[in-house]
């Protein structure tokens, strides 16, 4: 049976709240008054934290400064840092341990100089196994009532998961990476509910390549917020997987992500592409894809290395074929991939080039649906030429109508001309 820590979080109050944590240790957070200005935040019995987040609401006054006590270890080992946004304060610290290495004891995490009034809003706890764990709260630091919450992931106060919506923009990622170099990307994220929410970001299959500047957001009732995340590959791969988007322990949003990786000195392009036919299929079917191979440096002799792979947004690989030959200038083929044994669903296929001491990777999407849904598609994708013959059709009819009155109204016009003779 595991076993949950309760976190108690003294963040500019005088009594505990409780986190639930992936540990065998109760984590506490203290909060001390140094002056009528200023407040100190302490943490202790810690167990493996890797980062953390804590969000308020800045009711009225201001926050003048946020001193980091660096209790996740000094600058080079750790990254601490606070913004102001639409009336909320955000103070977060993260490790920069490649080896994901947590800490563990007490200590200092931050001090906060302010005046006015402050709402806890909500906090994140990152343990050593990237999990985190995330409890929204609607409590005034002027409460003075110790009070007890042990409810995990809750979402914020009168606010359920049911009411929650949100729209997050892109609905889906792409991104052309260079290896070892890493890139910024953004994701928008609007609340379309009349209350505040407060959400946490994390990865599906990508937690060691994607990092996010903020883990933990609250958004007004009708605004939007875009947040910042940093991509990074070290090793040569066709990476699939999602954003997830979160308020407590219930996914309120999902993107789905593809990253093309490629060495920074390949001299090719490449590109694998499927006509529109091929990008929706029925089960059992398989795809022809069209791959383009151009080179884009000296014009020589090369011997490639070509995989062909076609993957779910989960990560699982349902095919993996490779085969060799070489390239002059371009070349242009059609490539059958079996899909025969792949369920309903949608799926990236891959094309991987190899020579020594370059790669690079592209790829396209497809789906797979039931057969008997294939007619309704055909139709569908047919539709524009369905209507022209249907145009045509009427037209003829039209002619074939008119002519025949006017053939009808000939011979009473000769009889009657006739008859004047």
């Amino acid at each position: 049976m595991k076993k949950e820590m309760k976190i108690a979080l003294f963040i500019l109050v005088a009594f505990p709240f409780l986190l639930s944590f992936k540990s065998v240790n109760a984590v506490s957070v203290d909060v001390s008054d140094y002056s009528s200005t200023l407040k100190i935040v302490d943490i202790s019995s810690a167990s493996n934290i890797y980062g953390y987040e804590v969000n308020f609401s800045i009711d009225s006054g201001s926050v003048s400064g946020i001193t980091g006590g660096n209790f996740l270890g000094p600058t080079t080992e750790a990254t601490y840092g606070s913004s102001q946004r639409g009336g909320y304060l955000y103070v977060y610290g993260t490790r920069l341990d490649s080896a994901k290495t947590g800490v563990s004891g007490s200590g200092s995490l931050f001090n906060i100089s302010y005046s006015g009034g402050l709402t806890l809003k909500g906090a994140c706890l990152i343990d050593t196994s990237a999990s985190s764990s995330c409890t929204s709260y609607n409590l005034p630091s002027s409460t003075t009532t110790s009070t007890t919450s042990t409810t995990t992931s809750e979402t914020p106060t009168g606010t359920s998961a049911e009411t929650i919506s949100i729209t997050s923009t892109p609905e889906g990622f792409e991104f052309n990476v260079i290896i070892d170099k890493k890139e910024t990307k953004e994701i928008t994220i609007k609340n379309n509910g009349k209350q505040n929410v407060f959400l946490s970001l994390s990865t599906e299959n990508l937690e060691d390549i994607i990092s996010f500047k903020q883990r933990a957001i609250t958004i007004a009732a009708g605004q939007e917020q875009t947040i910042e995340f940093d991509v990074l590959v070290n090793k040569n791969s066709l990476y699939v997987g999602k954003i997830l988007i979160k308020s407590g322990n219930t996914l309120v949003g999902e993107n789905p992500v593809i990253i093309n990786v490629k060495s920074g000195n390949f001299l090719f392009d490449s590109k694998i592409s499927l006509s529109r036919e091929d990008r929706t299929i029925s089960l059992g079917e398989n795809i022809n894809a069209q791959i383009d191979l151009q080179q884009v440096g000296a014009k020589e002799k090369v011997d490639v290395v070509a995989t062909y792979i076609i993957k779910d947004f989960s990560g699982n690989t349902y095919l993996e074929e490779s085969e060799t030959f070489f390239v002059l200038e371009e070349k242009s083929y059609i490539k059958e991939l079996f899909t025969e044994d792949i369920p309903i669903g949608k799926y990236i296929a891959g094309l991987e080039i190899t020579y020594p001491g370059a790669f690079a990777i592209s790829s396209v999407q497809f789906k797979i649906i039931e057969k008997e849904s294939v007619i309704v598609r055909k139709f569908s994708n047919n539709s524009i030429i369905i209507a022209v013959i249907i145009i045509v059709a009427i037209f003829l009819m039209l002619v074939i109508a008119i002519t025949r009155m006017m053939h009808k109204k000939q011979p009473l016009t000769k009889r009657k001309n006739n008859s004047k003779i």
